[in-house]
């Protein structure tokens, strides 16, 4: 059975593809090594996004599409339910909603048409920048 997934690359002047999340390796492998490394999921109303679970944490490049679409298009962000703290870093997987068994399921034709049409300026890259904050992480001794 083939499940169609689509991946997002971070990097803007890479085009958004349709994969197979169910060819040679399987679902769970697939899904990191489009990511590259282990995965983590936000839920959204129109589907999964599927990411690097550490992306921030190893510096990968923000995902200006797919924030912008989170920020700006998605169902959450109509309703005032997303902000700039949710923030998604490195390639992403993006899937249908799970079924009632809580598999995922292919990813919509509108979401595919949606980031395929979807150009991202480099004025949105600079914005980006501006807005990054680097974080230090202290380990302070009890």
């Amino acid at each position: 059975m083939c499940k169609n997934a689509l991946h997002i690359p971070a990097d803007v002047d890479m085009p958004v593809r349709v994969i197979d999340l169910d060819a040679g390796l399987g679902e769970l492998r697939n899904l990191q090594a489009a990511v590259g490394g282990l995965v983590d999921v936000q839920a959204h109303s129109e589907g999964d996004l599927w990411c690097s679970d550490s992306g921030r944490v190893d510096g990968l490049a923000v995902n200006v599409r797919v924030n912008v679409w989170m920020l700006n298009d998605s169902a959450a962000a109509k309703m005032g339910r997303v902000g700039e703290h949710m923030v998604i870093y490195g390639d992403v997987v993006m899937t249908g909603l799970p079924n009632w068994e809580g598999d995922t399921t292919p990813v919509t034709q509108a979401m595919i048409d949606y980031f395929s049409g979807l150009v991202v300026s480099a004025d949105a890259l600079r914005d980006w920048d501006t807005r990054y904050v680097g974080v230090k992480v202290t380990d302070w001794e009890l």
